[in-house]
């Protein structure tokens, strides 16, 4: 008592030496958590349940980027080099910079040949998506052998390789002894030797209805799947609601399946945005004569035809861009979707 005689009063209060402070829990009062052995375990476990999934991801992750990231890094190193026939057998590398872009968009074949693919590809998308929603609403009605022949039949058109499938439409459509002239004009109508290829807009529609006829069975398939995930007390409930089946359609059926639509349709304007060989078997290798030129039969005639490959490879890169920004509009309404039902 008497050494605490010549301590200060704050001093005295504390119990302790001027400057020296009791820790801040012990003057709020609380006690200080202890953080045993349990703590750490479970924090470990946290930890480890989090990064599972990473590490079951990694390998697909690698194998995804040696697969697809390598050679798109070699597309876009190429589409900066002056790359020809004469550079590609002596194994020179000439940097060109922007040379190839500028010269793409200079040119008036962009223009022409991006508004023949947008246009292309939203006929060939819209008629893929309506078929095929229309095939898989007929095969939840129908019986089940009707529905297991109508799903073999499709099976084989869609399995059918899309070279061998232009070859078959080639020989449908051919001018003397097409099949198609042939029954047209066995109904009347003027199609002795009419040439389906003679124009860029008859040509299209040929290209058009054999893309959609191949695509149509993959779309029918899976949005039949995604039907059959729609509880049928949903629908009863709007029908006695008083709800028209279009509108039980509209308001009930298609906020399930909106997802799996959406991502059929990002699928199918990728797909129909890298047609080549549908459009070169079917028009002969005419398709820059009769002016049929979409992104990817650009490429093509760009790079091999013209032997300009850093050109081509320029063309390929756009090509690419465009299709990354409709895949990210899929991914921001799947994001979106997710938050919604949450």
């Amino acid at each position: 008592m008497q050494a605490l005689r010549g301590l200060p009063q704050g001093a005295r209060a504390s119990g302790g030496l001027p400057g020296v402070t009791e820790p801040a829990t012990r003057q709020a009062g609380r006690r200080p958590r202890w953080h045993g052995p349990g703590t750490v375990s479970r924090r470990s476990r946290r930890f480890g349940r989090n990064l599972l999934p990473i590490a079951l991801l990694l390998p697909a992750l690698v194998l995804i980027g040696g697969l697809l990231g390598w050679p798109i890094g070699q597309l876009v190193a190429t589409s900066f080099q002056q790359l020809g026939l004469f550079e590609l057998i002596g194994h020179h590398v000439v940097w060109d910079g922007l040379a190839n872009y500028r010269q793409l968009f200079s040119s008036s074949e962009l223009g022409a040949s991006l508004e023949q693919t947008a246009l292309f590809v939203t006929a060939c998308v819209s008629l893929t998506m309506a078929t095929g929603t229309a095939v898989a609403l007929l095969m939840k009605r129908l019986g089940k052998p009707m529905r297991t022949a109508m799903s073999l039949a499709m099976l084989l058109a869609w399995a059918m390789p899309s070279a061998a499938a232009s070859i078959v439409w080639s020989w449908l459509f051919e001018t003397q002894w097409g099949v198609v002239n042939y029954l047209l004009s066995a109904i009347g109508l003027h199609f002795t030797n009419h040439d389906w290829f003679a124009s860029s807009l008859s040509a299209y529609g040929v290209i058009t209805a054999m893309i959609v006829w191949q695509a149509v069975p993959f779309v029918a398939l899976t949005m039949y799947s995604a039907f059959t995930l729609v509880p049928d007390d949903l629908a009863e409930a709007a029908a006695v609601d008083g709800a028209s089946p279009a509108v039980a359609f509209r308001q009930v059926t298609m906020p399930i399946v909106r997802p799996i639509f959406v991502l059929l349709t990002v699928l199918s304007v990728i797909w129909d945005g890298n047609v080549f060989n549908q459009v070169w078997f079917l028009t002969g290798g005419r398709a820059q004569v009769i002016d049929v030129v979409p992104l990817g039969v650009w490429q093509y005639i760009e790079a091999f035809a013209s032997q300009q490959y850093g050109l081509g490879s320029s063309v390929a890169v756009i090509t690419v861009l465009l299709l990354l920004m409709v895949t990210g509009y899929y991914i921001r309404v799947m994001v979106r979707t997710g938050e919604v039902s949450t």
